[in-house]
């Protein structure tokens, strides 16, 4: 057996979300509404609970040095946990704010009480093991990716990074769908500085519109990998 045969009996270990909690720690728990555009957990507070959301969609958010905010994670039912990096790295406070972007339904369990059981339970701590190793490995490859980067090229990189995850084997060419003030956001850049970076790209060729939609093609995606690597 080689190492990805060994992953793959493993595999049924690598979702960690409510709906995989025993009944014992779901009792233990108590449902919470929060409103749209609420704070679910805050910055540098202690992380006293654990919240597993059921329903709506929830976003981290941190700050560049220049003030600007950006968006870094999303949360939903599939994914939705907050605290458990935090408590099973043995952290005090949360590493980041949580905002939640809709109504969002959580279920929040001391966290005390939840560490304490998953440490008596394999299957649990295999799952929060997995949980938290593929979240070092996502920031590992991304800390720091724009630090040298102007605005430009952050865009460029963001474009690239859309190319790749939206791309298909039967498709050439993409259709950039995100709103400016998303992009913004998640590169720490202002919506202003996204529409000149992209006017640039289109006028320079980089880029083509087709009925004031932004494509990325094939070619477009080498050309914009080519210029970040430069």
């Amino acid at each position: 057996m080689d190492l990805r045969e060994s992953w793959k009996s493993y595999d049924e270990y690598v979702v960690c979300n409510y709906s995989i909690l025993p009944d014992a720690l779901k009792r233990q728990g108590k449902q919470i509404t929060f409103p749209a555009q609420s704070v679910l957990v805050l910055k540098g507070d202690f992380p006293e609970y654990i919240y597993f959301i059921q329903s709506g969609h929830a976003q981290g958010q941190r700050s560049h040095l220049n003030g600007n905010e950006y968006v870094y994670f999303h949360l939903d039912s599939s994914n939705g946990n907050v605290g458990l990096l935090e408590v099973f790295s043995r952290q005090d406070r949360y590493v980041a704010t949580i905002i939640c972007a809709t109504e969002v339904i959580a279920v929040r369990i001391s966290s005390v009480v939840f560490y304490n059981y998953v440490m008596q339970d394999m299957t649990l701590l295999r799952r929060c093991l997995s949980l938290v190793a593929q979240d070092l490995y996502r920031s590992s490859g991304k800390d720091g990716l724009y630090y040298y980067m102007d605005g430009i090229d952050r865009v460029r990189s963001y474009l690239v990074d859309y190319y790749t995850s939206h791309q298909t084997g039967t498709e050439q060419a993409i259709e950039l769908q995100a709103e400016y003030q998303e992009i913004a956001a998640k590169l720490g850049i202002s919506v202003r500085t996204v529409g000149r970076s992209l006017q640039y790209l289109r006028e320079s060729g980089e880029i083509s519109t087709s009925h004031r939609k932004t494509i990325i093609t094939k070619q477009a995606y080498e050309h914009l990998l080519s210029k970040i690597l430069a």
